[in-house]
């Protein structure tokens, strides 16, 4: 079996042609060949894809039903996935916890689904596992059979048998106050301890509401340079710092690394009274201020997106200073900003640079002020990127970019190299600009091969594509848009676009 300690190695991502590559990327090509080839084969591939975690942005990617709905067709035992959660539970480590999040996921949406194994294995990781709280909240939707808050109380009793401990492991207690509400609330009617400690952050957290409120009530009496040092309501320092001129916002004492929030502020008050008389003060701090100044400068010129400001940018790019971070984001805004006349020769040069360091910075312009006549360029450098694209180089998301701008400009010739992405990318929301250029480039040839496959793909927008184009009737669609179009734990957006097209191919008399 599969431990925590392998889930952080570099896990390889299996060749788009292969049954397991098909299945971590989660494709409805992969879906419908695992459902194809059973049980047997399948079984030990999804196995491997949910205790190796396959996707390249875990916050951003979709699995947990796309895993869940082929366990589910293939009747796949559950009891490995219960060993994994034990296995990672008993070694007590970040990475650990975070090993369990899809195999969790996954089980906490069948049980959802009313599987009487998931429930099982859900409930027994009430009285051990680490992320308890969501699965309670998650077993509480389950209709039949019900959980019953007393046997939580008791499980919650046994394993935090001190207050301090059962006090670090409650949830926190935000504005929303979400523990006031279900299922918290029957929880604290039945568990004293519970409902103490909630109480007792809640008030904390109120007493800090209403804290907050007597500064507001003061700020207009404070000086600028105390407001800086105060963490306040950021609508109320907002309208203090645009009072300043633009020569005072940028020599405001500010630490871009350990108060950015300040620094982000002060930008969005000097982009309210920004005007052409502070940009040589603006250039000036762009090329010789501290960070946070620099940052500043940038997003006072991006508000006034004058040309002067190009020969600035493109030093500020040229130099060892453009890494990732707040300055390097506010100069691609600025830059973007300006007219395309001013940068869409500079834009090209830098994209057509095949290892050239402002390769992003060419292509954030070309998104914004392409022409039709850079297809050409963008067509051609879409491959590349895709073989390049690696976890560190993270150049999918630069697949998007391109893909963004071949579908605003849609021609027969970009079909063979979107189909090529959309089958191979590892990042499975590239599927999604994948889907519309291959939608607005050749409508008919997406309708009759890929669009039927979008159908069970992992990603709701994808799926939303393939309800809008697939080929209608056929002996898989229909049926399939029949069953998304009711299906009660299908995306709303899928849900609604099924039905759409539902009723346009089959119009009631």
């Amino acid at each position: 079996m599969s431990t925590p300690s392998d889930k952080y190695e570099e896990h390889v991502i299996a060749s788009a042609d292969s049954l397991l590559g098909q299945l971590q990327r989660g494709r409805g090509m992969g879906f419908l060949r695992a459902l194809r080839e059973g049980a047997t084969v399948s079984g030990p591939l999804l196995f491997d894809c949910m205790t190796h975690d396959p996707r390249w942005d875990r916050q951003l990617e979709s699995r947990s039903d796309y895993y869940a709905a082929l366990l589910l067709q293939l009747g796949l035992p559950l009891d490995p996935f219960d060993a994994y959660l034990r296995v990672c539970a008993e070694t007590d480590s970040g990475d650990a916890r975070d090993a369990e999040s899809i195999v969790l996921d996954t089980i906490c949406a069948l049980a959802v689904r009313g599987d009487m194994s998931a429930i099982a294995i859900m409930r027994a990781y009430l009285t051990y596992g680490y992320d308890w709280e969501s699965v309670f909240e998650t077993l509480m939707e389950v209709a039949n059979p019900r959980l019953n808050v007393d046997e939580v109380s008791r499980i919650i009793d046994q394993r935090f048998p001190d207050d301090d401990t059962l006090d670090d492991e409650l949830p926190w207690v935000g504005p929303g106050m979400h523990t006031r509400k279900e299922p918290w609330r029957s929880l604290r009617q039945v568990n004293p301890r519970v409902d103490r400690i909630l109480s007792k952050h809640e008030k904390e957290e109120e007493q800090r509401q209403q804290q907050q409120e007597m500064v507001q009530a003061r700020l207009a009496r404070l000086s600028t340079a105390e407001l800086l040092a105060l963490d306040v309501d950021s609508h109320m320092l907002q309208a203090r710092l645009a009072r300043l001129s633009t020569a005072e916002l940028l020599t405001l004492d500010v630490d871009l690394d350990a108060g950015s929030r300040m620094a982000y502020l002060v930008a969005r008050a000097l982009q309210q009274h920004v005007t052409s008389a502070d940009l040589d003060l603006l250039l000036q701090r762009a090329q010789d201020g501290a960070r946070w100044q620099r940052f500043v400068a940038f997003r006072g010129l991006q508000r006034l997106a004058h040309p002067a400001a190009l020969p600035v940018l493109q030093a500020f790019f040229e130099s060892p200073d453009a890494r990732p971070g707040s300055p390097y984001g506010g100069a691609i805004q600025a830059i973007v900003a300006l007219p395309s006349s001013a940068t869409l020769d500079l834009a090209r040069d830098w994209f057509d640079a095949p290892d050239g360091s402002h390769r992003h910075v060419g292509l954030m312009i070309l998104k914004t002020h392409a022409m039709a006549t850079d297809v050409g360029r963008v067509r051609a450098a879409l491959l590349p990127s895709l073989e390049r694209d690696t976890r560190a180089t993270s150049e999918c998301y630069m697949q998007c970019s391109m893909l963004e701008i071949l579908a605003r400009f849609p021609e027969p010739e970009s079909y063979t190299a979107a189909e090529i992405v959309f089958k191979e990318a590892k990042y499975a929301r590239t599927r999604v600009d994948a889907a519309q250029v291959l939608a607005a480039s050749d409508r008919d040839r997406f309708a009759h091969s890929i669009a039927l496959e979008c159908l069970w793909d992992c990603e709701e927008r994808v799926r939303v594509i393939g309800c809008n184009n697939v080929n209608l009737p056929g002996p898989e669609a229909s049926p399939r848009l029949q069953a998304m179009a009711y299906d009660p734990y299908e995306d709303e957006r899928v849900g609604r676009a099924a039905k759409e097209r539902l009723a346009d191919w089959n119009p009631s008399p």
